[in-house]
């Protein structure tokens, strides 16, 4: 009989695994994929530089916006239903996308954009809540998941669109299949309910994450992780081009920031969750980083594969170490969705920044040593925010000790 209930929480433990890691591969491919596609949208639709812009910067809004109210729709629904309702809206406003009113295409990105600022937030406390003691493996499975589905979009959307002729709305419309599988995977867990162990105990008095120093470090390194990483994204292939590189090879040089990512996500987790602090973590994030950067400015052109390969160290470890400190910092899974929300909404609001700081201050300087070195600064306050979030604490307790103090 044991053995039998062995099994049986073995094959619960699966099926979870499964459904976490079909929701991380719909969490990225419908905003990576609009960039490769840029020029395709914009000889079609008669967009405007502007508008193409804003077609990219209105997800990283919205996965501001949205995240801080992700806790509040768990609490209500209970976690499985709330990321159900997650991936379903990825999957619709992709459809939406495919629709030929020119509305429509900003309306479905905002939509699926709404989504994955859900999923974000909630995912990792669905870990935190049904796998506390397979935490470090299972946010490594999630973590890598995430960085693969916006790795192989990136890599795959023009060639296979091309290949099959779907055409650049065929294109973007294809990774809802993601989405739409994952919605299959996560129906069967809604429809039973919240789970009989929820944290009731914990959502009859939440915890208030604004007014918490921890909150705001964590929201300061995963923005400023995040804004390092889609400034990367927005401009390194200009960069390289800029300093004489074929167009091929920038492009091949930015995938390479997306496969280390995903090399350096599978150790971090694991890592982590073992180290009573994550100081060393966070410094060793930061060197990547900064090596990189100043691989960019001494020789841009003829390191580029090492720099960008030692950046996307810098950019998966940084990822993979913010989410799984969000579960690591909270006692229980309502408070890490609080957490986790709160500190994506300040971090994608500034992360928003980071393309939009590069491009300023390669127009202000006509090249790219003075924005390169923007970055380099960023680090700074990155290194900072990254080792008060890595102190061994709970942000139940600092809410606690306020209290006394108060």
């Amino acid at each position: 009989m044991e053995l039998m209930h062995t099994a049986q929480r073995r094959d619960r433990g699966l099926l979870l695994t499964a459904a976490i890691v079909l929701a991380a591969l719909a969490l990225r491919p419908a905003i990576v994929a609009i960039g490769p596609l840029a020029t395709e949208i914009q000889q079609d639709t008669g967009l405007g530089v502007t508008m193409l812009g804003l077609l990219t910067t209105v997800p990283l809004l919205c996965l501001g916006l949205v995240a801080s109210g992700a806790a509040f729709l768990s609490e209500h629904l209970g976690i499985d239903r709330a990321v159900l309702i997650a991936v379903g809206l990825i999957a619709v406003g992709i459809v939406m996308r495919l629709l030929a009113p020119l509305p429509l295409l900003f309306a479905g990105t905002v939509v699926a954009a709404s989504g994955i600022a859900v999923g974000n937030v909630l995912i990792p406390a669905a870990i935190k809540h049904y796998r506390p003691h397979r935490l470090g493996a299972t946010m490594t499975v999630y973590s890598v998941a995430l960085q693969s589905g916006a790795a192989v979009a990136a890599a795959v959307t023009v060639p296979l669109g091309r290949t099959v002729g779907l055409g650049w709305r065929g294109s973007l419309a294809m990774w809802g299949l993601p989405a739409a599988v994952a919605f299959l995977a996560w129906l069967p867990r809604a429809v039973r309910g919240p789970s009989a162990d929820s944290d009731s105990a914990a959502k009859a008095e939440a915890v208030p994450v604004w007014r918490t120093r921890l909150g705001w470090s964590a929201g300061l390194f995963i923005g400023l992780q995040s804004g390092i990483y889609f400034a990367l994204a927005a401009w390194l292939p200009t960069l390289l081009t800029d300093n004489g590189m074929t167009a091929d090879a920038a492009g091949y040089a930015l995938s390479l920031v997306g496969l280390a990512g995903i090399a350096s996500g599978l150790p971090i987790p694991v890592l982590a969750v073992r180290m009573r602090r994550q100081h060393s973590l966070v410094f060793a994030v930061t060197a990547a980083f900064g090596i990189g950067l100043l691989g960019l400015v001494i020789a841009p052109t003829g390191g580029a594969l090492l720099w960008a390969t030692v950046l996307g160290l810098g950019q998966g470890g940084g990822l993979s170490l913010a989410l799984t400190l969000f579960t690591l910092r909270a006692r229980d899974a309502d408070s890490a969705a609080r957490l986790s929300g709160m500190a994506q909404t300040v971090g994608y609001l500034v992360a928003a920044l980071g393309p939009l700081a590069a491009g300023w201050t390669n127009a202000l300087t006509g090249g790219w040593t003075v924005p390169i070195v923007v970055l380099l600064a960023v680090l700074a306050p990155f290194t900072a925010a990254g080792v008060a979030v890595a102190q061994p604490r709970y942000i139940n307790d600092e809410t606690t000790e306020r209290k006394k103090t108060s």
